[in-house]
C-alpha cells in the first residue's frame, strides 16, 4: 500500500471535528477516521469520535474499544480505518513530536485546532517527518457510508465497560 498524497472529504465532516475540538475545551479531543484508498488517494467518509484515556490534558491516547467498534462497522460498509484525528488544545494544526511517534504507517492524521481560528489540516508521517496533504472538499458524501455517515458522525463510540 503507498503513502497517501491527497484525501478527499466532505465539509460536514471537517465542521464535525471543528465542533468535537471546541467542546473539548483545552483537552485533546480524538477518534478515527473511516473511509476508502485508491492508490494514493484517500477518501474520508466517516468521522467517528473517540473517548481520550490520557491522563494528561495537552496529549491523547484513543480508546482501543472505540477503534475496534469502528474497524468492526467500516468492515460491514466496505471501508477500512484510514487514519485518526486529534484536537490541539491551542496553537496551530501542527502535528507535535509526540504524534509523529505514535502513527501508524501509511495513514492519514487530521490535527485539529479552534485558536485562534478553526482549522483542519491533514499530514502523513515519513518516518518522524510530517508531510501535508492537500484536503479537497466534495460536496455530498458517496458509496456505502452515505446512509449512515450522519448517525456515525454524531454519535461517540466507547468501549463496553
Amino acid at each position: 500500500m503507498s503513502a497517501p498524497r491527497s484525501v478527499y472529504w466532505a465539509p460536514v465532516l471537517r465542521l464535525r471535528l471543528v465542533a468535537w475540538a471546541r467542546a473539548a475545551r483545552t483537552r485533546e479531543a480524538c477518534g478515527v477516521l473511516l473511509g476508502t484508498r485508491e492508490l494514493d488517494a484517500v477518501e474520508i467518509r466517516c468521522a467517528v469520535e473517540a473517548r481520550n484515556l490520557s491522563a494528561d490534558a495537552d496529549a491523547f491516547v484513543c480508546d482501543p474499544g472505540a477503534i475496534v467498534a469502528a474497524e468492526q462497522k467500516a468492515r460491514a460498509t466496505g471501508l477500512t480505518l484510514v487514519g485518526f484525528w486529534h484536537s490541539h488544545g491551542s496553537g496551530p494544526a501542527l502535528p507535535s513530536s509526540r504524534d509523529a511517534a505514535g502513527a501508524w504507517p501509511v495513514s492519514v492524521t487530521a490535527v485539529v485546532t479552534v485558536l485562534p481560528r478553526p482549522s483542519v489540516r491533514v499530514w502523513r508521517f515519513e518516518g518522524r517527518a510530517a508531510v501535508e496533504l492537500p484536503c479537497t472538499e466534495l460536496a455530498t458524501c458517496v458509496g456505502p457510508i452515505a446512509a449512515h455517515n450522519q448517525p456515525w458522525t454524531q454519535s461517540r463510540m466507547t468501549a463496553s465497560p
